[in-house]
């Protein structure tokens, strides 16, 4: 923050800019750019390779346009959040093995945008963008954005969703959302 956010001490003037309205005046998540310009070499995540030993390459294909799956220069794979408004809240970077589909944990980081603030300004299910979509009455909410991807290839009749979120009071907000969906 700049000299100007707080309280003026010295001429005891009050605030120069308030440092509440300074917060809320940044950018809220990551530019959308960011996500179109992360799906060129999704293929060759480890999460796709994964997929791909399972899975027709159309169905896995279509499954990580549908759910925004982006790539990192070392090809891990972004799970991108992404609000029903198409603001992108946040991406998350997970390193799947391309041949065990276990994930390297310690390699999770997450993407924010330049708002060093908001890393929980906002609660977003992992492919809450596909709620704009017609999509089926089912929505099933899982723990894991892998889980939510490879089920919607084994079964595309039911909307899936993840959530990272697992204090009583968010899931209690995600359940106000979204009162009919099924928790797994």
């Amino acid at each position: 923050m700049g000299n100007n956010i707080g309280r003026c001490i010295i001429y005891k003037c009050g605030y120069d800019i308030d440092p509440d309205e300074y917060i809320k005046s940044l950018p809220k998540g990551c530019p959308y750019r960011w996500v179109t310009g992360s799906r060129s070499n999704v293929e060759h995540t480890g999460f796709v390779r994964w997929l791909l030993r399972k899975y027709p390459h159309t169905d896995v294909m279509n499954a990580a346009e549908k759910y925004l799956i982006g790539s990192t220069k070392d090809r891990d794979a972004i799970f991108w959040q992404v609000t029903k408004n198409l603001e992108v809240i946040c991406g998350e970077v997970v390193n799947v093995h391309s041949v065990s589909g276990n994930t390297e944990r310690i390699y999770r980081r997450r993407i924010t945008g330049d708002n060093p603030f908001n890393h929980n300004e906002r609660l977003c299910l992992y492919g809450e963008h596909l709620l704009n979509r017609p999509h089926p009455k089912k929505v099933v909410i899982l723990k894991s954005e892998l889980s939510a991807v490879e089920s919607s290839i084994k079964n595309p009749g039911i909307l899936w969703l993840a959530s990272l979120y697992n204090s009583k009071d968010q899931v209690s907000q995600i359940k106000d959302y979204l009162p009919n969906a099924i928790w797994i």
